[in-house]
């Protein structure tokens, strides 16, 4: 049985595909949660209350639902592509997903003043990602 070693080929492909993965499950719930925002931002045939923009600067949930689609879903198809392909600096845009999303959550649960079970979990995806992009950026 072999050791991994910090800059072993083995380890840096089992980083890279736990990071695809991650990246795809970020793009694929942004966009489940922002297309029916931006197709209907009432909320109504989603199920989603507008009593949780209360505390926000929004009305509706058009711009939140562009904000998710954008920042989270287009970008991290593009940061799959980009490490799929091992584009240059793609540890970095891994790392760059992360603190998007990191920060996206952060900022969700200080305007909503609510706390949930996915929230935790796409904190927690977030800040792997970062990890993941940082330990990605480190090998050549």
């Amino acid at each position: 049985m072999r050791t991994l070693t910090t800059n072993s080929p083995e380890l840096r492909s089992f980083l890279k595909y736990v990071a695809l993965f991650l990246l795809a499950l970020n793009g694929i719930g942004a966009f489940i949660g922002s297309i029916p925002m931006m197709l209907d931002p009432s909320g109504t045939t989603s199920n989603i209350q507008l009593r949780y923009l209360e505390y926000t600067p929004f009305a509706d949930f058009l711009i939140p639902g562009i904000v998710l689609f954008v920042c989270n879903g287009l970008l991290s198809v593009f940061v799959f592509i980009a490490l799929a392909f091992n584009w240059r600096f793609h540890g970095w845009l891994v790392f760059l997903q992360g603190m998007v999303l990191t920060i996206w959550i952060i900022v969700q649960v200080i305007m909503l003043r609510d706390f949930n079970f996915l929230q935790v979990a796409f904190g927690l995806i977030g800040i792997a990602l970062m990890i993941l992009g940082h330990y990605l950026s480190r090998f050549r």
